[in-house]
């Protein structure tokens, strides 16, 4: 069984700058062992430019944690329980 919750906000500076955060809560539960039962928590922040109608750029970072059971984790091979990634683009609509 999984659950999930989200919480989020969205807020536009000026005309050009939007930025927003969202929390999300992940439960999973039901496993005969209980290894694969664990809880998630991600978080997201990003801010996104407008150059012009079609053309803007945004960053983003997010950050995941897990706990929870023995077999509860992101990459089979590192076993990492938490990570953080960043991305950067330039978005052009045609």
């Amino acid at each position: 069984k999984r659950q999930l919750f989200k919480i989020g906000v969205g807020y536009q500076v000026t005309p050009q700058l939007n930025l927003g955060a969202h929390y999300f809560h992940g439960k999973q539960t039901g496993s005969a062992t209980g290894r694969f039962d664990g809880k998630a928590n991600f978080v997201v922040a990003v801010a996104d430019y407008a150059f012009s109608k079609r053309t803007d750029a945004y960053v983003g970072i997010d950050n995941t944690r897990l706990s929870g059971g023995d077999n509860v984790y992101l990459d089979s091979d590192s076993k990492a329980r938490s990570r953080t990634g960043f991305t950067v683009g330039l978005r052009h609509r045609f």
